[in-house]
């Protein structure tokens, strides 16, 4: 257990502002704060960072979400890092959730006693961020229709979608990437031939994904037990939002009730702190008050998110019991693209790719989804 922690934020007017520190007494000064944010910038580039502070054994953690914010632990001289570091690097998570939220809201003698940590993202958040980088929605549209294309002719069609000169491909594709949708590869490549042949690099659709509001089937199941006072309303609520719901309705309008409800989604989930609720709301109906002892959260903050998620439709308060459930439960699901085959065949056939990318697709997908994967 760490002696102390203190959040440090680099304020663009105020310099360097110690955000929230535990305990209150622990003595901070403009050296140690300057030392503590230059070591942990220095060298390697990592998330969490053990340092050495005028002798003081500290380990420091900052994420790429919050520039500009540090957790700092001071470590006791007993206290093992290496076995350590993957605890302290979720709690700084926490911390930094929290901090840039408002330092009000955080706790950290709580956060410290009960172990409280973020994880990394899971499969399901990483895929939410797809939709939420807008060039990255376009390809995944593009490569819906298109199975398989070279990354030049993507990058000058994206550049026409967002009516701009300057568009990076990589950082459009790497959401794709990251989620396991799309694989990039060099085709054609021969260092052996004379001249050797660098290839063309060519972008693979192997799984699409698809996002949409599943019933609360386990919540409903576990609320008939925990809660019957309220299951028969509850199957009401639930009922009546899926009688009017179609997460399948097919448009093209970038503005759509669908597109529009997809991002929703995708934002609540790819929130760390939204993302708690919902992972504990999926067990069944809570109070306020059990939501924020089992996250150890403050109990205005998982107010605001349930009422932010009452307006989004994805939970529902029920009075008499003053608990909350979700009526909705935002679901993201990847499967075979194998309905782009026939354009994949078509494309090759008129000579729009060769016989090396047309046969590097199929494989790609063999290798994703033959036996014993996905």
């Amino acid at each position: 257990m760490p002696q102390a922690v203190f959040v440090l934020h680099l304020d663009d007017y105020q310099g360097f502002v110690v955000a929230k520190r535990y305990p209150p007494t622990f003595s901070v000064n403009e050296k140690m704060l300057n030392l503590v944010y230059y070591l942990h910038g220095e060298g390697k580039k990592a998330d969490i960072k053990l340092i050495d502070v005028e002798g003081r054994r500290m380990a420091t953690y900052s994420s790429e979400e919050h520039p500009g914010w540090l957790v700092c632990f001071a470590l006791n001289i007993e206290e093992d890092f290496v076995q350590n570091s993957k605890k302290l690097a979720g709690m700084g998570r926490f911390i930094l959730e929290l901090a840039t939220r408002s330092p009000d809201y955080l706790e950290i003698g709580e956060i410290i006693r009960k172990g409280a940590v973020i994880e990394e993202p899971t499969n399901e958040q990483v895929c939410a961020r797809v939709f939420l980088t807008p060039s990255s929605t376009l390809l995944l549209d593009k490569l819906q229709s298109e199975g398989i294309q070279k990354s030049k002719t993507m990058e000058i069609w994206l550049r026409d979608q967002l009516q701009a000169r300057d568009v990076d491909l990589r950082t459009a594709v790497f959401p794709l990437m990251d989620a396991g949708l799309v694989k990039v590869e060099m085709v054609g490549r021969d260092e052996h031939s004379t001249p050797p042949r660098s290839g063309v690099e060519t972008v693979f659709l192997i799984r699409d994904l698809f996002c949409y509001r599943a019933p609360p089937s386990e919540s409903m199941e576990t609320t008939r037990a925990t809660h019957p006072e309220i299951t028969e309303e509850y199957r009401k609520y639930v009922e009546s939002f899926f009688a009017g719901y179609n997460p399948t309705a097919q448009t093209e309008d970038p503005n759509s009730p669908q597109v529009a409800d997809r991002e929703t989604i995708a934002r609540r989930v790819s929130d760390r702190i939204s993302y708690i609720v919902i992972g504990l709301l999926r067990k069944g109906a809570l109070s306020v008050k059990e939501i924020s002892r089992a996250a150890v959260l403050p109990h205005e903050l998982v107010q605001k998110i349930l009422f932010n998620m009452e307006s989004e439709k994805i939970a529902v308060h029920f009075p008499d019991c003053d608990c909350w459930a979700l009526i909705s439960d935002p679901a993201f699901e990847t499967f075979i693209p194998e309905y782009v085959l026939p354009v994949v065949a078509q494309k090759y056939v008129e000579n729009q790719i060769d016989a090396e990318s047309a046969r590097r697709y199929f494989e790609l997908l063999v290798e994703t989804w033959g036996d014993g994967n996905d």
